[in-house]
């Protein structure tokens, strides 16, 4: 069930909001997992889409989620430093349906950059199922 709503800005630039479930990362909850919404998820705004993926951006914190058409919920770039690195592109790989980005390594920072996820997109879309 996909509960999305739009906003219409006075110049006609439409922006749309869904609910969306975060895939867990193995960390305790977050302050943001209390604001789900029943069973719908969070709202997030959705800043990008591009073929079968998007990218959801939180409005309380700016953090982004990136989303495949194939997946329920969202994956979460944020572990933290106690995942190691090589825990982490494993974590993405099953999310991207076995697809190895970036060669197994993963750089949680560069995620923080809508225009690193959108090379990430384009990967996805160009080079897994």
């Amino acid at each position: 069930n996909r509960v999305r709503f739009c906003v219409f800005e006075d110049k006609g630039q439409e922006t749309w909001f869904e609910a969306i479930k975060v895939k867990s990362n193995g960390l305790l909850a977050t302050s943001d997992d209390a604001i789900s919404i029943g069973n719908s998820g969070l709202f997030m705004k959705e800043v990008y889409k591009e073929g079968k993926a998007s990218v959801f951006q939180y409005p309380a914190n700016g953090k982004y989620y990136f989303k495949t058409d194939g997946q329920e919920k969202a994956f979460s770039f944020e572990f933290g430093d106690l995942i190691k690195e090589t825990k982490k592109a494993s974590k993405l790989k099953d999310y991207l349906g076995g697809c190895d980005y970036n060669s197994g390594s993963y750089d949680e920072s560069s995620f923080q950059d809508l225009e690193e996820i959108k090379i990430l997109i384009d990967f996805y879309n160009n080079s897994c199922k």
